[in-house]
């Protein structure tokens, strides 16, 4: 009995075997790799999930940014009797930004990348201009020009010029004022000149030029008929007053619009003129940004100049452009998509072409964003690897204009935003011819 009793109490007290100690610990282990799979599994489709709506992000930001910018193409002087088309003087300082009589019409300081290649034609007034990529995989610079102003649209002949000034017909048709911004700066309109009759003037080099309304003479009775506007002679954004008739500048039918205020302290203030130029590059910490570079307040002329452009979003690859344009200068509908290539409506040809100028009616604009982080290397044997990205991206297949996007990197998630843009200031231009 005490045996039994014996027994039974070294089997209680007997432990885990080394055979059933290494099982547990096999066990352990198989269980710890399929939870560390499992999590690495999760992680992938957590940073594909994160990284697609960053790019939807991007993508849908700069979709909205670009058709804020495009849509106002031709704001303030599209009504303009000349305007459309003329050769532009744009100054600032006594630094003529563009319009010089050569390649490559612009001042010394070469633009940021990707805008320096892009712009080696003379730069007329024109609502929206399209510069087309050098291939499939460079994207395309977009150029618009809009002002921002009470009296955009009107617009009054002056009556004389002197050295330093012009006196307008009635100075408050085109609302001159002198206000200040947020920082207390002054903030000044830009007039915009456009000669009438250029054969009389300083010819085709430039029949339009931009300058700097800063005061009246008289602290009475500010810009009132018959005070004449003082233009500034290199405080700001104004070279010597271009606006005189010496030297072969203009002639004496000349008419002047405004544009809109602009500040010293404010690089692209929401008020300011707008002639921007949008493309995607570099913007010093990003490969991949859409950036936007204005070429009036964009360039800063103090301690040896430079031009300063702005990123507006990231992980955007590409974005790819065409006209839609109607029959005739008058008509107010889209009548084709063209794409901006060529000697009809290439940046350079079109923008010497007034009459095609005014049958832009709109911009159908793909933009290409993409997630910031890459995933497994893409299985290029096949081009429809599901999981990853094309080889090649068709835009706008559904017109006549069909735009291939090869691209590069497979093992990125990439998102397209086709947007069509209407120029409401070109539809509007039609029914007030």
């Amino acid at each position: 009995m005490s045996d039994c009793r014996h027994k039974t109490q070294q089997a209680l007290m007997r432990g885990t075997s080394l055979v059933e100690l290494l099982i547990g610990m096999v066990i352990a282990l198989l269980a710890s790799i399929v939870i560390f799979q499992v999590f690495s599994v999760s992680e992938s489709y957590k940073r594909s999930t994160t990284g697609g709506s960053d790019a939807l992000q991007s993508g849908g930001f700069s979709a909205f940014a670009l058709s804020r910018v495009i849509g106002l193409g031709g704001a303030g002087f599209v009504s303009t009797p000349g305007a459309v088309g003329c050769a532009l003087g744009v100054f600032r300082g006594t630094t003529q930004l563009f319009g010089q009589g050569a390649s490559p019409y612009r001042t010394t300081t070469a633009l940021p990348a990707p805008f320096e290649a892009a712009i080696n034609f003379k730069v007329r007034l024109a609502p929206v201009l399209i510069v087309a990529g050098a291939d499939a995989n460079t994207p395309d610079i977009i150029m618009v020009m809009a002002g921002h102003h009470p009296s955009m649209g009107r617009h009054n002949w002056v009556l004389s010029q002197a050295v330093d000034s012009i006196t307008l017909a009635d100075s408050s048709v085109v609302g001159i004022n002198n206000s200040k911004d947020s920082a207390n700066v002054a903030q000044h309109d830009l007039l915009l000149a456009i000669d009438q009759d250029p054969g009389s003037g300083r010819g085709a080099n430039t029949t339009c030029d931009i300058a700097e309304a800063v005061e009246s003479p008289s602290a009475t009775a500010p810009f009132a008929v018959p005070n004449p506007v003082l233009l500034s002679t290199g405080a700001n954004f104004s070279g010597p007053n271009r606006f005189k008739s010496a030297s072969n500048y203009y002639s004496t039918s000349l008419l002047v619009a405004n544009l809109g205020p602009v500040s010293a302290t404010a690089p692209s203030p929401s008020t300011s003129p707008q002639f921007v130029l949008l493309g995607v590059g570099n913007d010093g910490t990003t490969p991949n940004s859409l950036l936007s570079l204005n070429m009036i307040t964009g360039f800063n002329p103090v301690g040896g100049g430079g031009w300063v452009p702005q990123s507006l979003a990231d992980n955007i690859v590409s974005i790819k452009a065409i006209y839609g344009v109607a029959g005739t200068p008058l008509a107010p509908n889209v009548s084709s998509w063209v794409d901006p290539t060529g000697g009809t409506w290439g940046a350079a040809a079109l923008s010497a072409n007034r009459d095609n100028l005014l049958r832009i009616r709109a911009i159908r604009l793909a933009v290409i964003a993409r997630n910031a982080q890459p995933e497994k290397a893409a299985d290029t044997s096949t081009a429809g690897n599901a999981g990853f990205s094309p080889a090649t991206f068709t835009l706008f297949g559904d017109t006549s204009v069909s735009k291939s996007v090869t691209n590069p990197d497979r093992h990125y998630r990439y998102k397209i935003f086709d947007i069509t843009i209407p120029l409401r200031n070109m539809v509007l231009m039609t029914q007030n011819p």
